[in-house]
């Protein structure tokens, strides 16, 4: 069974990024860059000004969580 890929962005929180990025492994999701998710989680609220740079770098998301 594929695992689904999922990013993880922006990375401007460490704690917050590795917490969400572990979460998502342990879910039994994949953690890869924006280009090739199908899926994206919000790591950081407070980076509302690169929000729009990360959807446009997720071309293939179906959903996003916030």
């Amino acid at each position: 069974m594929d695992r689904t890929k999922i990013a993880v962005v922006p990375d401007s929180r460490p704690a917050m990024h590795a917490a969400l990025s572990a979460a998502v492994e342990a879910a039994g999701g994949t953690v890869v860059g924006p280009e090739d998710a199908s899926a994206l989680v919000w790591a950081d609220p407070a980076a509302v000004d690169v929000f729009r740079e990360h959807i446009d770098a997720t071309p293939h998301a179906t959903w996003v969580q916030l």
